[in-house]
């Protein structure tokens, strides 16, 4: 760690103030220290705030102390991620003009079909200030340039890529023509930020894990799902594969029955389920399939590239956690 040495006093002399300001009743404190800038509890309190009024109360106190554990963990490493990006973006020189927030908020605002007033009107619900999301929006785009500039570009996925992952995975590849299933689902609200989200995806893992290794899911799904069939132990009436989101026919391809889906995220939440049975297989040609696989195999190389890209960022910034 070769910045330890050099941020070492400062670390100490922010530790000091920010226990002086704080006094007795400890109002703020700081939370982690990413390079030279430091994260604190009202930071966290900040994102907790917000997580907690997309999500709604919680089922019952055991839930309420676990989420808020949960949340103030996803708030923390949230936080370390943007200083780290944002420290990224000013190394850099990045940058986002009014003209590019303009449009994109324009964008949002007729995708949506609402009116400058309905707008200000659903921010208010969140608990922001038009000025506070177009802070949010510009960070959002700035990842995204940031990402595209150091990630992206480097992930390229060839027609022999995809040629040989089809004659390597050709079960994958059959059309079902109907499919019974036991899902789980928990849903996000739509305007959810990414921490929200995280909450939820680690939840439904979380639920995963336990139905995987107890045989249990009927039971998490009646206590638990907040989809279709939830009172029926998750089990829904048969289906068309055709009918059922992207990722879920994907997930379907590569399972027999009796198996259960690793979670997925689809439109308003998440899901896992597990294939009940299925019929009617019958063989996808590669050119239905090509740009199927090549969005699969970018989005996990993607991934991946990503996460390491990440990984070394982190290993070359100081950072500590002081507490959660």
């Amino acid at each position: 760690m070769r910045f330890r040495a050099v941020w070492t006093p400062l670390i100490c002399l922010l530790l000091l103030l920010a226990a002086c300001a704080a006094g007795a009743e400890e109002v703020n404190r700081v939370v982690a220290v990413v390079g030279d800038e430091v994260i604190t509890s009202l930071d966290v309190d900040k994102v907790v705030r917000t997580m907690e009024a997309q999500l709604g109360p919680a089922a019952n106190p055991a839930e309420a102390a676990a989420r808020q554990e949960q949340m103030r963990k996803v708030a923390t490493e949230r936080l370390i991620e943007d200083k780290i990006f944002q420290q990224e973006v000013q190394r850099l020189k990045l940058d986002v003009s009014q003209a590019e927030l303009d449009r994109y908020m324009e964008r949002i605002k007729s995708s949506n079909q609402i009116s400058e007033k309905q707008f200000a009107a659903h921010l208010s619900r969140r608990g922001m200030t038009p000025e506070e999301y177009q802070a949010e929006l510009k960070k959002d785009i700035l990842k995204h340039k940031l990402i595209q500039q150091e990630v992206k570009s480097s992930v390229v996925i060839s027609d022999d890529q995809v040629d040989q992952y089809y004659k390597q995975h050709l079960d994958e590849y059959g059309k079902v023509d109907q499919v019974s299933l036991r899902a789980l689902f928990l849903t996000v609200p739509e305007d959810a930020s990414l921490a929200t989200q995280d909450v939820v995806r680690k939840q439904a893992e979380s639920l995963r894990e336990e139905a995987v290794k107890n045989k249990n899911l009927p039971e998490l799904a009646k206590k638990h799902s907040q989809g279709p069939g939830a009172t029926r132990g998750g089990e829904l009436e048969p289906v068309s594969a055709k009918d059922m989101v992207p990722a879920m026919r994907q997930a379907l391809g590569e399972m027999k029955p009796g198996e259960i889906s690793q979670v997925l995220k689809i439109p308003g939440g998440y899901v896992f389920f597990e294939l009940l049975e299925k019929g009617g297989d019958q063989m996808l040609p590669l050119p239905e399939v090509r740009e199927q696989i090549r969005q699969k195999l970018e989005n996990e190389a993607l991934e991946k590239k990503f996460q390491s890209w990440m990984a070394e960022l982190r290993k070359k910034t100081f950072v500590e956690i002081v507490a959660q």
